[in-house]
């Protein structure tokens, strides 16, 4: 039995991806379970396999604890890329010592008027507080960006801004290859001064562009090993004439029809409910 496993306080089952998850698959064979943090998931057994679609620390510490007790698959990842993934500041210490490059973090006080920065939350997923005026070119602007983000709750980090084309690149572990598989796409967006911001990512107001590149492909696999992941990963990039720039890895991915993952499978032939499959694919 495969079992989709969410939050409750993130999704409350009627969310329409589910849908497709259950085209995939033949009735019976897929469900849904809403976990809470006190959960011990003792309905999962040898041959099931459980699809983590939440990012409750908690709850994901919980199933890894339940998966060394009652051996299912699970496509969630160590605590280490839990972690990794999370804090956008920490893993740039991974990538360094990988020679992976990345924007710069600056601190407000190394604001220089004439350059571009970017201020974006340090935690958290879909563009959550990115918009229009997250590049900034003094030190006023970055203040004042901060200063929205601290009163709604978020810690900012400031970035050099890397002004290039921005590449999404799905990546799937597939064990019985012994190797992972790259999708990567050139992405638009329609709106938002073209940002990729929470509006853009809600509305699917984007144009994807399949995109080939063995430099990319060294880069990302590079990632995706250095931060310990071992099932999918979304990495996002920025490329200066030909040279990526890591700019965030997400852990899970949105996998609605017409988001980010699933319009970069489809410009590299792959259907969505074959994405879906894969994704299963890779838990271990």
């Amino acid at each position: 039995m495969i079992w989709v496993i969410a939050n409750k306080a993130e999704e409350d089952g009627s969310f329409p991806t589910y849908k497709y998850y259950k085209q995939a698959f033949q009735e019976g064979e897929i469900d849904i379970y809403l976990a809470t943090p006190q959960d011990n998931f003792a309905f999962l057994h040898r041959g099931d396999i459980a699809i983590v679609r939440t990012r409750d620390q908690r709850i994901n510490e919980r199933l890894r604890v339940a998966k060394m007790a009652y051996g299912f698959a699970t496509t969630g990842e160590s605590s280490k890329v839990d972690w990794l993934t999370h804090d956008k500041e920490a893993i740039k210490v991974v990538l360094a010592q990988n020679d992976i490059l990345f924007p710069r973090t600056v601190e407000l006080s190394d604001v220089m008027r004439g350059r571009n920065y970017f201020v974006k939350p340090r935690y958290g997923e879909n563009s959550i507080g990115v918009d229009p005026y997250s590049i900034c070119t003094n030190q006023e602007q970055v203040h004042a960006k901060c200063q929205l983000l601290w009163g709604n709750g978020i810690e900012p980090m400031i970035e050099e801004y890397i002004d290039g084309d921005e590449v999404t690149t799905s990546v799937f572990w597939e064990s019985e290859e012994v190797h992972i598989a790259m999708y990567s796409a050139l992405i638009r967006p329609n709106e938002e001064c073209g940002l990729h911001t929470k509006r853009t990512k809600e509305h699917f107001s984007f144009t994807p562009e399949r995109y080939v590149s063995s430099r990319l492909n060294d880069v990302i696999r590079k990632t995706f090993h250095a931060v310990g992941a071992t099932h999918l990963l979304r990495i996002d990039s920025r490329i200066v004439n030909g040279v990526p720039y890591i700019i965030d890895v997400n852990m899970i991915p949105g996998l609605a029809p017409d988001g980010y993952l699933s319009k970069c499978m489809e410009v590299n032939d792959v259907p969505y409910l074959n994405a879906i499959r894969m994704m299963v694919g890779t838990a271990t």
